[in-house]
């Protein structure tokens, strides 16, 4: 059955016991609903992600208004090439398409002391062998979501460095769960230079006649294929680090500030699709590299967020019992934040390419455009800012090499 004959079929007693739920009354009744499509992209594991509102009735007799999120996740193929879509059908791989339902069925996402803590989940249903919806509490509404101030996102990373500390000590309880992601960072690199980063680096002409073209000098392609060529030398150093359970994807778009009533909880997190075990500070540095490339920040101050949210992790860690080297946490930081942003922003260049615009649709070489147009900037602005972005996580990249070194000699 297609998905939105489906969504249109939906009734009442389908409704009743997210509903209650959401309204914590437990003989709240849904009287009517409108469900409309939320703006999403990036995750080919996701295919719908619906905001459904109406009024209910509640067991004293008045009507309020109700609302809820839902996620429909499936086993999909993003290109038809079995060497980049294993990336969404292997259980320890970095997108297994039904981590997430599995995360929340699991009871693994629930009862956290915070300061971070999950979305609410109100319940998970297999709709299919290949189809799951995950019912979710909708976090402001489920408006669009702005960016956060450099101080915000380094108190979230406050409460990632306390999540990391605490769940260092808890990860024999975890590593239970097969589905947990594995090894993402390097998942993630080997997902995505199949897919277009291999492209960049052997196409002297790729991004060619684009905005970014007078940034894309010889020293910037090198910069590049010499991180690429290093990856597996710096994720052996990081992969050999304690451990903690990781949540992988958290740039700005993914967190919401808590309610006083929700305290202690601080930040509300989540897309928890790409959870698993990672070292210590993996977090820190995808939130960095993250907020460089999806605009979270403006990239002329990328080091300014990075002190910041830096200095408030380690805090965070050391607050909540962590007695670590901080060296150690600075590299998976810089690591983390290098593969993972340059890559995306080397991917970016080749969807500029023309050479592959079958692979990815006219869609894709729009993208300066449409950050243009969202971020309202001129597209002169978007490939400064991008350009800086770029020259900053490649410096990350110098760094880790640097820690590397002192961390083997010590």
């Amino acid at each position: 059955m297609e998905l939105l004959t489906r969504l249109h079929q939906l009734t009442a007693t389908d409704l009743a016991p997210v509903v209650r739920q959401a309204l914590g009354d437990s003989q709240a009744w849904p009287l009517t609903w409108e469900l409309d499509a939320l703006d999403w992209t990036g995750n080919p594991a996701t295919v719908a992600l619906i905001r459904l509102a109406g009024i209910a009735q509640t067991k004293e007799g008045r009507e309020v208004p109700w609302i809820v999120v839902l996620k429909v996740a499936a086993d999909t193929d993003m290109t038809g090439d079995p060497l980049i879509d294993q990336y969404t059908h292997e259980a320890e791989g970095p997108n297994y398409w039904k981590r997430e339902a599995l995360a929340f069925g699991s009871g693994l996402l629930t009862g956290w002391p915070g300061p971070l803590v999950p979305v609410r989940c109100y319940g998970v249903n297999d709709e299919s062998e290949d189809q799951v919806w995950i019912w979710l509490e909708a976090r402001d509404g489920a408006r669009p979501h702005g960016s956060w101030t450099i101080e915000q996102l380094a108190s979230a990373a406050y409460d990632f460095g306390a999540f990391a500390a605490q769940w260092q000590a808890k990860l024999p309880d975890v590593t239970r769960y097969p589905w947990l992601a594995q090894r993402w960072v390097r998942g993630w690199v080997s997902v995505v230079r199949p897919y277009a980063v291999d492209h960049f680096l052997e196409h002297d002409g790729c991004g060619d006649g684009s905005l970014v073209e007078p940034f894309l000098n010889k020293r910037a392609r090198h910069r590049i294929a010499d991180l690429i060529s290093d990856a597996d030398e710096l994720l052996a150093t990081f992969e050999s680090l304690p451990c903690t359970l990781a949540h992988h994807d958290p740039q700005w778009g993914n967190l919401f500030a808590a309610t006083p009533a929700e305290f202690p909880a601080r930040t509300v997190v989540i897309d928890w699709g790409f959870l698993g075990i990672a070292p210590i500070g993996c977090d820190l540095g995808l939130h960095i590299g993250q907020n460089i490339f999806s605009w979270g920040i403006d990239q002329r101050r990328a080091a300014e967020h990075d002190q910041a949210s830096t200095a408030a992790y380690l805090k965070g860690l050391r607050d909540f019992g962590w007695d670590g080297d901080a060296n150690s946490i600075r590299f998976a930081r810089a690591t983390a934040a290098a593969l993972n942003a340059a890559t995306w922003q080397a991917m970016e260049v080749s969807w500029l390419c023309p050479e592959m615009a079958e692979r990815f649709g006219p869609d894709g070489a729009s993208w300066p455009a449409r950050v243009a147009t969202k971020q309202g900037i001129s597209t002169a602005e978007v490939s400064a800012r991008w350009a800086a972005g770029f020259s900053y996580v490649l410096d990350l990249a110098d760094e880790a090499r640097q820690l590397k070194s002192r961390l083997d000699r010590s």
